[in-house]
């Protein structure tokens, strides 16, 4: 039984035109963990077309310690970028992820916002976090 889980949640929507690489960045992830002595206690949930769905389930149930988001930021004021059912851009603002992590109970010790202009999300999801990690441009 793991003692630690980290959720690998990325989204790259079909209308954007940047195709991020999403996999390698998980394999890199993987590969970190396999070689790590804590290898065996860590059980890495995945999904690589990430939904608000998906989103949820996560910090409603298994709630991970660590939740590395990869993908694109929502718009200029903050938030990411899920997918929706076709695989098209939904956008999520910075109050509905604070408001998700509120209703769920959900306090990370680390989330990471691997996208660009995530600093301020991540500043505003800071008050759930034990650290919250985004981008500045």
């Amino acid at each position: 039984m793991p003692n630690a889980r980290v959720a690998f949640l990325a989204a790259n929507p079909r209308d954007k035109q940047t195709v991020l690489r999403q996999p390698e960045e998980l394999q890199r992830v993987k590969y970190a963990l396999s070689n790590s002595p804590i290898a065996r206690r860590v059980e890495i949930l995945e999904s690589l077309t990430a939904k608000f769905s998906d989103l949820m389930r996560i910090i409603e149930g298994p709630k991970p310690e660590v939740l590395h988001f990869s993908g694109f930021e929502a718009s200029a004021k903050g938030g990411i970028l899920l997918e929706d059912g076709e695989g098209y851009s939904h956008p999520v603002s910075t109050s509905a992820l604070t408001d998700a992590f509120r209703r769920a109970h959900y306090r990370p010790r680390l989330l990471l916002l691997n996208c660009c202009n995530s600093a301020s999300t991540a500043k505003a999801l800071s008050a759930f976090a034990l650290a919250a990690i985004g981008y500045e441009g």
